[in-house]
């Protein structure tokens, strides 16, 4: 799940997809996980408002319902959430035109815009690495670096490839970088490794047969763990050990919140 415990569950998910997620968990601090939820339709862009911020104890307990984001008093749709070294939430507003960065603070339902819009761009997933914030862009299928102090690119946006072509992410896609900063990217059931300096991506496996929209590594448990995020007609979290693939279901790690949505980890 991107650098944060944060339920980057904030993908999306349409169609079928109950709901898509982003995934994070605040570095080196207690094992809060934080997310967003939205409502999944059926045409792009495979969401829409309300987006609600919710949160929960790594283990599943104290689960906590922040409600839904505004601007202007009127409810939006967001994903790509991300947590920096400070413990600061950022995030994207969607809209049909493209996403606009956001600062998020839980307990307060108005969001704050940062920059302009990002136009014909659609955030799926983000994450610090430092105080680098990289995203992924679902509509173009690229991977960009964000200034989190103004909403604009960084440099110039690089093309996903696999196996030397491009490669088409899934509406319900995230980012995590483990503990050594390797970067990994998971487009609904695909486990991929992520080069973040050439956007060349590697095939690890199907992890599963869920579709997940969130992922995030928590800086308080195992470096190998990957928290994944499952938007496949239930809101689970699952444990994934990307050495062995091992996949293991967290009883506790369920998001009691309408079925019918998408959400970023």
């Amino acid at each position: 799940m991107n650098t944060q415990f944060l339920p980057k569950l904030t993908s999306i998910i349409a169609g079928t997809v109950t709901m898509t997620v982003s995934l994070i968990i605040p570095p080196k601090a207690e094992a809060i996980v934080y997310g967003l939820k939205s409502r999944a339709i059926d045409s792009d862009p495979f969401s829409a408002p309300p987006t609600n911020l919710y949160s929960f104890e790594e283990d599943g307990s104290s689960f906590t319902n922040f409600g839904a984001l505004t601007l202007g008093g009127s409810s939006i749709d967001a994903d790509g959430l991300a947590i920096n070294n400070l413990g600061n939430l950022f995030g994207f507003r969607l809209t049909a035109s493209g996403s606009t960065l956001i600062s998020i603070n839980p307990g307060i339902s108005e969001i704050n815009p940062i920059g302009s819009l990002l136009s014909g761009r659609q955030i799926r997933g983000a994450v610090f690495e430092n105080n680098d914030l990289w995203v992924i862009d679902s509509n173009n299928n690229e991977v960009l670096r964000i200034n989190p102090n103004d909403g604009t690119i960084i440099g110039i946006p690089q093309q996903l490839t696999l196996n030397g072509s491009p490669y088409n992410l899934s509406s319900t896609s995230d980012i995590a970088v483990d503990t050594n900063n390797l970067f990994y990217l998971i487009s609904s059931s695909s486990l991929l490794s992520l080069n973040i300096t050439t956007a060349e991506l590697s095939f690890i496996n199907t992890i599963g047969t869920s579709g997940y929209a969130g992922a995030t590594f928590s800086d308080n448990g195992n470096d190998d763990s990957l928290f994944l995020y499952d938007i496949s007609f239930r809101d689970d979290i699952f444990e994934t050990d990307v050495n062995t693939l091992t996949n293991s279901f967290n009883s506790g790690n369920s998001v009691p919140l309408s079925s019918k949505s998408s959400s970023g980890l």
